[in-house]
């Protein structure tokens, strides 16, 4: 169990572990919202004042950045929450990254970085494919939810 421990903390598994963390975080964050935060009723009073004013000058130059929507609607990020999604992209990104270095024994964080990003492509297409009957299920919420033009009818 230790040498699991150590495999986890390594350096080599820093950035998927972080992300796992974070999701775990954030879930356990949702879960206790919806069951309620009464318990934990404490009121704090804080008081700030904060006056910002900035002049900027932008140009309006724009870059096209269509090719950057097609590649996150292909892989189902525009039709589904970005945590659901997330969470399918990061939990086969930790299980690869920890047993590929563990098989190779990457223990240093350059070395991880060499099976990071390789893992990232990936996880993506697993996410991609996981995420399918989800972004099926929130398409239809979405029709279900717009409403009907009666006009002329």
């Amino acid at each position: 169990m230790i040498d699991f421990v150590n495999t986890v903390f390594s350096a080599a598994n820093a950035i998927p572990t972080a992300l796992l963390v974070f999701i775990l975080i954030y879930w356990l964050i949702v879960i206790a919202g919806f069951l309620g935060t009464d318990f934990l009723d404490f009121d704090l009073d804080i008081d700030t004042d904060i006056d910002v004013d900035a002049d900027m000058d932008v140009d309006t130059a724009s870059a096209d950045v269509s090719w950057i929507n097609n590649i996150l609607i292909f892989f189902n990020l525009g039709k589904m929450p970005v945590m659901i999604w997330l969470s399918f992209l990061v939990f086969p990104l930790w299980l690869i990254c920890i047993n590929v270095n563990g098989f190779l024994g990457f223990t240093g964080f350059f070395s991880g970085l060499l099976i990071f990003f390789p893992a990232l492509f990936v996880s993506l297409f697993i996410a991609k494919f996981t995420t399918w009957p989800f972004a099926k299920f929130f398409k239809k919420i979405d029709e279900d939810s717009k409403e009907n033009k009666v006009l002329g009818r």
